[in-house]
Parts: C-alpha cells; structure tokens; sequence
C-alpha cells in the first residue's frame, strides 16, 4: 500500500507555511504554491537528497524572503511530540489499536493534539 501524507506532500513539511509566515506575514497562498512547486522541481532534479537549507532557500528566493539563519533553523527544526499524546498512542498499540500522528491511510486513525486525540472518543 502505498502512503502518502496528510495535505499531500511530503516535502516540505506541513508547518512550512505556518514557520515561514511567523517570519514574513505577508505570503499569500498563490505565492506559496510557486514556491512550493519550484521547491518540488529543485528536489525532483536531485540526484539524492539534496541539502534541506538549499531547498529551502530555493522555496523561500520564490518568495521574496531572506534565508536567514533564524529562518532556516526553523524550518528544519525537530517538532516535538507531545509526550501525553505518545503514552496515550502506546497505549492503544497494545490495546491492539492502530494511532499515528499526520497519517495518510485511511484505515489509521491521524491526530495531532491530545485534544483531538479524545475526540475520537
């Protein structure tokens, strides 16, 4: 089966929008989607992996905004899992229940906060 994320991309990562605008408010949708897809044409035209700081750059020379090195932190950043969420997900795993954060399988439920988590409850 093949799985794709939440929003349908895997790169950039879902908060990419969210981090550059806390830095340059002013994006518009528009502006992100030709950045985005000239992000996909740089990672495309890669012949591994290429460096997550040039990706960004790349994406962010679309928009206008400086790739600082604040910026540029950010987007690469480790986004920390919420350890009541994590314990509670452990614990339905043993309960033989399938839970994951930013799940694309339809069959797997997707949560993102504790809140939402006792939503499904």
């Amino acid at each position: 089966m093949l799985i794709q994320p939440i929003g349908g991309r895997w790169n950039p990562r879902a908060d990419f929008e969210q981090t550059v605008l806390a830095h340059a408010p002013s994006i518009t949708p528009e502006q992100f989607a030709v950045a985005i897809s000239a992000g996909d044409h740089f990672f495309a035209a890669s012949a591994s992996t290429p460096d997550y700081d040039d990706y960004h750059r790349v994406m962010l020379h679309h928009l206008g905004v400086p790739p600082t090195s604040h910026l540029l932190a950010d987007l690469r950043c480790e986004v920390p899992d919420d350890p009541d969420l994590v314990a509670a997900a452990v614990r339905l795993g043993y309960a033989g229940r399938a839970l994951c954060r930013d799940s694309a399988a339809s069959d797997v439920l997707s949560i993102t906060s504790l809140t939402e988590f006792l939503q499904f409850f």
